[in-house]
Order: C-alpha cells, then structure tokens, then sequence
C-alpha cells in the first residue's frame, strides 16, 4: 500500500495547496478517493478546512483555564464514545485531550454548548493532529461547513438535511423509499446519528478517516452520498424486513456486508484493502446535484412552514377551546348559583304563604 501512494502528488499538495487544488482537482479527487495517507491526514484535512489560526490556539489555551457548565456532562459521556477502546484514548493523556477540546468549545460558542455529537466528532481528529489544531479545526466544521446548525437549539438545518436525504433516497432508489414508506420509517430513524456524528457514532475508524477524508474536500453534503451508497449496496436485505427488524438493521448492521467482502477477498487471496475501499468507491457513484439539494430544501422550508403554521393553528383551536370551556364552566356555576338563589327565594315564597294563610286561618278563628 505504501508503495502504491503518490508521495510526490502529497508533497506539491502539502508545499502549494491552493495552487494544486485549483490546477489539478481531478487529481486531487482521485488521490482522495484512494485515501489520504496517513502519515498526512491530519495536516490535509487542516489545509482543506483552512483551519490554522495561531490567535485561535492561543485563545484555546486561555479556554482550558475557565470553567464549563457542562464539564460533569462532558465527563460522563467520555467513556460512551465507541473508539474509547483505542490506545490513544485508553491513557489519561487521550482522555483530557478530547475532554479539553470539547469543553473549550463549550465555552467558545455558547449558544451551541456541549452535544454528545461534538464528542464523536472530535475523536477522529485528535487521532490525527494535536488538541489544540483539532479545536481550530472544529470552529472550521462548524462554520465554514455549516455544521453549527446540527447543534443549534433553535435551528432545524439537522432536519432539512434528513429530508433531503429522503428525496435522493427517492430519486436514487424509489425501491427503497417505497419500501420506507410503507413500514413508516422515516430517516430521522436511522441516520440521525449518520449526520450528527458524521458517522463517527458506530463505524470503524480506518472508515471514518475515509469519510472525513471527504467531508473536508468536498463538504458537509457528501454525508447525502454515503447514505445512499450504504443503502443502495444493502437494498436487497432491507427490501426483506419489516419494521423493527428494518429500524435494526439500518442503524446496526449496514456496514457488514463491506465485512464480508473484505473476508470473502482474503479467503480468496485477493488484496482487502482494495475492498475497504469500496464504500467510498460506492459514494463516489453517487450524483447528487447541487440544484437538486437546493431544491429539496426550499421545499422542506414550505413543509415547514405549513406544519408550523397548522400546529399554531391547532395551538389557536385549543387555546379557544379552553376559552369555551372555561366559559361554559363560568356559566355552569353562575346558574347553579342562579338556581341556588331562585329555589332559596321559592322556598322563602312558599314559607311566607304558608304563613299568610295560618295567620287568616288564625284571624277567621278569632272571628
């Protein structure tokens, strides 16, 4: 595999970036496509996001000196992140590292704060850069790649990226989408995690660097490409299951089929490694236009809105309703009142003729 890396591509690319990028993207591409080695990941992927920034590092320094809110949080998800395992992450070094960024980040960005996401998301990182560049890397993902919407407590960016997952889903495989509608599954079910944790939530590492390899070449939208390819190598199995079974299966057991490819090749005494790298082959197959995306979300801001506008509506109906009961409760004790003050006045009416007629029969017997 060594041998089979362009050292001499990487080196023009890590000396004049910019200038390679411009010059030769289809090279770039291609080398992409073939991974990044990983001896230079780290510093590609920070070339790509455009991340460093010494003032930013020098503020990440003064960052691990404050306290955050959300360090007791922080704390108890650490050992919940899947690639605690490795041995990076099993010494106290690795442990702090991961710790400090997220928590700096915490208090840099207050109105995003702390999401298990950002958790998994910084985890690959530091298995390739030192803390302090993964922060300057993360302030890039979340802005320049418009992450930042996936954690924001008001923003529903997390949501439309979902629902455009589900009109190329359409478009690529109306199998499947036919099959998803029919059972009820919608993608917030399955690849909720996908897009919060860019896949880091469950899958391999050697995968995620791929993957990040990616992301931060081509952007945020390239999650779109590996939830097709994943669901269209898999569309035979999920065209055979139901519900629960389906629900399983997507968030669990669609990267065993990439698995069984690479044991099937070694029992063959073919290269694995050239099968590792079918699903990104996979995504790479996949052509999303950027209309298309534009598109979809303009069209899940009209669903949006008219589902906001039917819930204040119906909000609107209960708030009357409530109006109309409270009224009609009013009413109901003010005529049991009513009702009260009449029978108590007829019951004085009667007592006051009653005694009207003893008295005449007293007059009339003194007569």
């Amino acid at each position: 595999e060594e041998d089979e890396i362009d050292w001499e591509f990487w080196s023009k690319v890590i000396s004049d970036f910019n200038s390679v990028a411009k010059s030769e993207p289809k090279v770039l591409s291609y080398n992409i496509q073939r991974g990044i080695p990983p001896t230079l990941r780290g510093m590609i992927w920070q070339l790509f996001a455009k991340s460093k920034n010494v003032k930013l590092e020098e503020q990440y320094m003064q960052l691990l000196k404050e306290e955050s809110v959300y360090e007791k949080a922080i704390a108890r998800d650490l050992p919940k992140a899947s690639f605690m395992n490795h041995e990076y992450f099993a010494v106290q070094d690795g442990q702090e590292a991961l710790f400090n960024v997220v928590k700096a980040y915490s208090l840099y960005d207050t109105e995003v704060g702390y999401s298990q996401g950002l958790l998994h998301i910084t985890g690959p990182l530091l298995l390739n850069m030192p803390e302090e560049e993964a922060f300057c890397v993360i302030v890039q993902l979340m802005n320049k790649y418009d992450l930042r919407g996936h954690f924001l407590p008001q923003s529903d960016l997390l949501s439309q990226r979902l629902y455009q997952l589900e009109g190329l889903v359409a478009d690529h495989l109306p199998h499947i989408q036919r099959h998803f509608q029919a059972h009820g599954v919608r993608s917030n079910m399955y690849a909720y995690q996908w897009f919060s944790t860019l896949f880091a939530y469950k899958f391999p590492l050697d995968t995620v660097f791929r993957i990040y390899d990616m992301i931060f070449a081509e952007g945020i939208e390239t999650l779109h490409r590996f939830s097709v390819a994943l669901l269209e190598r898999n569309q035979s199995t999920i065209l055979s299951l139901e519900f629960d079974d389906l629900v399983n299966f997507l968030k669990s057991d669609l990267l065993e089929i990439y698995m069984v490819s690479i044991k099937c090749c070694e029992w063959q005494g073919l290269r694995a490694d050239e099968n590792a790298n079918q699903l990104v082959k996979d995504a790479f197959q996949i052509h999303i236009v950027s209309k298309r995306l534009d598109r979809l979300a303009k069209d899940y801001q009209v669903e949006s809105a008219r589902a906001n506008n039917e819930a204040e509506a119906i909000e609107a109906l209960k708030r009357q309703n409530k109006a109309l009961a409270d009224s009609i409760k009013k009413m109901d004790m003010e005529y049991s009142e009513l009702n009260k003050e009449h029978t108590e006045v007829a019951t004085e009416l009667i007592t006051a003729k009653m005694d009207i007629a003893r008295i005449h029969d007293e007059n009339e017997a003194l007569r």
